[in-house]
């Protein structure tokens, strides 16, 4: 379980760690705490990451640029494709990305609204990639489309 945005609010020298957690996440996290103590004898593996900067927005941004790219792949294959589609497929494909399987066997990525800067420059890095391997020519830069 992921929990973006929880605040640190201290370590004490014992080694406790006080940990807010925000209100839509609780009940989930209460759930897994509940479950480590019941099975686990209390424990459980925790990781603590810097928060990411979210991918750029707006003109010029790497928003943009995936998108503009994912347009032209979608056109330049010819079959119909939804830029979505080429967009979200991008996004599993990319190792940097992060995607889940879920009970079914069925690959989702993250939302596209929660990459990072490093996770948005990766997938455009795929689109580039995939446009080489079609030999489709990208428009780079204000003329994209």
């Amino acid at each position: 379980m992921q929990i973006p945005n929880a605040r640190v609010e201290g370590l004490t020298m014992d080694g406790d760690l006080l940990v807010v957690i925000p209100p839509a996440f609780r009940d989930a996290a209460r759930a897994v705490v509940n479950k480590c103590i019941l099975n686990h004898s209390g424990f459980c593996r925790i990781s603590l990451e810097r928060p990411s900067k979210p991918k750029t927005t707006g003109e010029k941004s790497q928003n943009n640029h995936a998108w503009g790219h994912a347009t032209q792949i979608a056109a330049g294959l010819k079959q119909g494709d939804d830029p979505r589609d080429v967009l979200y497929d991008a996004c599993i494909a990319t190792a940097e990305y992060p995607s889940r399987m879920n009970v079914f066997g069925v690959i989702h990525a993250q939302s596209w609204s929660e990459a990072t800067t490093v996770q948005a420059a990766a997938v455009i890095e795929t689109l580039h990639r995939w446009a080489a391997e079609f030999g489709i020519p990208l428009v780079e830069g204000e003329n994209e489309r």
